[in-house]
């Protein structure tokens, strides 16, 4: 990485908290706002030390009943779905940041349950019955969502999903497991000939026979999560961003001290963990593996016929129309999986060009990205999420694996009945 203006290389080291500028002078990045100076070098400060007064640190936090860690999908509707079902409890939100980090308002916006490659692909990971019961969560999960928050707040658009193909072969070999997909989506669904065979109207580079999924769809990422946020502040539902648990005790079966980087500190009759690729952080032994995504979206274009939502390569390529005039196009960390195998956000500028040459090629030539950043996924040996109450006493609702658009409300919903 370079410093345009002062041409000095950079690190930034693993907690993705502080950057670091080498170079003649010292520069200091905290977050996203920064100091610097050419004439005096500027001393590192301690991380937060004594940023909390006596009365803050003593009468900020109530006593909880629930105190929920993670604010994305899966906290807000675990954190709603608990207060319809314990309206009398004081239940708190907590998150480390102001705007969540993760999946939940860096995922691409699709209401996707599975495409035909990629559906093929996880039955080499997990059992069909397993995978029937996924699909079946991801099926009920959107159905739930809309029950939850009206898709109108959230520009929901059924527009219908297509697995698009590079060349003939690539399309047979998938179409060979269509009807497999078929009957794993009847048995989850109840619902025959989810799948179809269709023609690709938008490009004459692709080839021109499509799978097309007719319940699929697109949403708004942030109009989700505002409308969540919303309802279960208006709920009674406590919510504190920008405090990162820096640990966690038990000190009896009924009460947990949940610690604050800085030295805050709440007390909860239960504690939930909803931090889905994160949540090694706060308990290690679980089966929770980070990916990362790369996501681009165009400066505007003419899209031609391009309106939907697309998968290719198993779901690992993805894209969709953003408006009338912009291109998205995500994922393949697939082409570098080692790398993509991290929660730290960054650009990874090989599968950057990927998707470039993807969308140039296949798509319309005339496309240059406006913007580009990462989400961190979870997955693990399969893509089944834990529900659970794990063995050191909090209860866990994580390990989406990039379905937490879909299954989020089904995930929140079987945490809550647990508890």
């Amino acid at each position: 990485m370079r410093c345009q203006s002062w041409q000095m290389e950079a690190q930034i080291d693993s907690n993705m908290h502080h950057w670091i500028w080498l170079g003649k002078d010292f520069v200091f990045f905290e977050s996203y706002f920064c100091l610097w100076s050419q004439k005096y070098t500027l001393e590192k400060p301690h991380p937060k030390k004594n940023m909390y007064s006596y009365w803050e640190r003593n009468h900020w936090f109530d006593k909880v009943d629930y105190c929920i860690v993670g604010a994305g999908y899966v906290g807000l509707l675990t954190a709603i779905y608990l207060s319809e079902k314990y309206p009398e409890k004081n239940l708190a939100l907590v998150d480390a940041y102001a705007i969540p980090q993760g999946a939940s308002t860096k995922n691409a916006g699709f209401t996707c349950f599975g495409s035909v490659g990629e559906l093929s692909d996880d039955l080499g990971h997990m059992s069909e019955e397993e995978l029937v019961e996924l699909i079946r969560m991801r099926y009920q999960g959107l159905q739930q969502l809309e029950e939850t928050i009206p898709a109108a707040s959230y520009d929901y658009i059924n527009c219908g999903g297509q697995e698009v193909f590079t060349s003939r072969l690539e399309f047979e070999q998938v179409a060979s497991k269509f009807e497999k997909a078929n009957s794993l989506m009847e048995q989850a669904m109840g619902v025959s000939d989810v799948f179809e065979f269709g023609k690709l109207q938008f490009s004459t580079k692709l080839h021109r026979q499509v799978i097309e999924n007719r319940y699929e769809g697109q949403l708004n990422p942030v109009k989700l999560f505002k409308a969540l946020m919303a309802k279960a502040r208006s709920q009674g539902v406590q919510i504190y961003t920008g405090f990162k648990v820096s640990a966690w005790n038990r000190l009896e079966d009924v009460q947990y001290d949940i610690m604050f980087e800085g030295g805050m500190k709440m007390t909860s009759h239960e504690l939930i963990f909803t931090t889905n690729a994160f949540t090694r952080t706060l308990l290690s032994d679980l089966d929770i593996l980070p990916k990362r995504n790369q996501v681009l979206v165009s400066k505007p274009m003419n899209l031609q016929k391009l309106n939907g939502t697309f998968h290719h390569d198993k779901g690992y390529v993805y894209f969709r129309n953003v408006g009338q005039d912009r291109l998205l196009i995500g994922g393949a960390r697939n082409k570098d999986a080692e790398m993509e195998s991290t929660s730290v956000f960054a650009p990874n500028e090989k599968i950057i060009e990927h998707l470039v040459k993807f969308a140039k090629r296949y798509l319309n030539d005339s496309f240059v990205p406006d913007f580009s950043w990462s989400g961190i996924i979870a997955t693990g040996k399969n893509k089944f999420p834990i529900i659970k109450k794990s063995t050191a006493g909090p209860y866990i609702a994580a390990r989406l694996g990039g379905m937490g658009v879909a299954t989020g409300s089904q995930v929140a919903r079987c945490i809550v009945d647990l508890i």
